[in-house]
Formats: C-alpha cells, sequence, structure tokens
C-alpha cells in the first residue's frame, strides 16, 4: 500500500519548486493566480509597488519601472493597449478600472508576474501632459 501512495514532503516539493525551469513554475501556479486574482482587486499591486512610467515609443505600448520588494522587480517592461477584462486598480494613478476600460498591460514571454496589472489609458495621456509637452 505505501508503495501506492506516495507521501509528498513539502521540503522536497519546495526545493523542487525552485529548482524547475522558471518556465514550468509559472505554469503551476497559474491556476494560484487565478484564484488570487478572484479574491483580490488586484494581487499584484500593493503597498509597497512603485510604478513610474519611462516612455511611450509607441502609439500602442509605454515603458514601465515596476518595483516591488515582495512580489517582482521589471527595470524596463513594455505594456501594450487593450481593454480591461474584469474590475481593477490603476498601478499608476490607483483610479478604479472598470471592464471595457482603454488600459495598458505587461507583456512578455513567460508571462510576467505582474500579468494582471492595469495602467488607465488616461492616466498615460495625463502622465504625457505633464511630463512631455
Amino acid at each position: 500500500m505505501q508503495d501506492v501512495m506516495q507521501i509528498i514532503d513539502p521540503w522536497s516539493r519546495t526545493v523542487d519548486l525552485l529548482t524547475a525551469p522558471p518556465s514550468h513554475r509559472a505554469d503551476e501556479h497559474e491556476d494560484t493566480d487565478l484564484q488570487l486574482q478572484s479574491n483580490f482587486k488586484s494581487p499584484c499591486l500593493s503597498e509597497n509597488t512603485i510604478v513610474n512610467l519611462l516612455d511611450e515609443p509607441t502609439e500602442t505600448s509605454v515603458t514601465v519601472s515596476w518595483h516591488d520588494s515582495t512580489v517582482c522587480n521589471y527595470g524596463e517592461q513594455v505594456w501594450r493597449t487593450g481593454h480591461a477584462r474584469g474590475p481593477g486598480v490603476c498601478a499608476l494613478s490607483r483610479a478604479q478600472i472598470k471592464r471595457g476600460d482603454p488600459i495598458y498591460q505587461p507583456t512578455g514571454r513567460p508571462r510576467p508576474i505582474n500579468a494582471g496589472a492595469m495602467i488607465l489609458k488616461s492616466a498615460v495621456v495625463e502622465w504625457r501632459s505633464c511630463y512631455l509637452e
């Protein structure tokens, strides 16, 4: 019976997750990420998150600096335009985002840790008027 049932040692599981290639780790936690997103308005945006717009290289993309010592750090991350698939909070202005609002979201492969984050397009327009003109 012992052979049929494998006893999972938490320490071994942790070591396996830490030594797995990054693409495998992201896939294994996708369900957890979705669960977190349903429980919180913005799981990747915390009080510790510092977001800065660095550039607007095209009409459909911005470059963002994202720093959060508890989650992730991206020095120059490309975000592309889209529409909000659900409610959330703007990472730049902290304004409420409703489903369908025009937004920017992080892009890239493997999927970035802050992939669920959003910036309102209107916040980028406001930033542009303050800093670029």
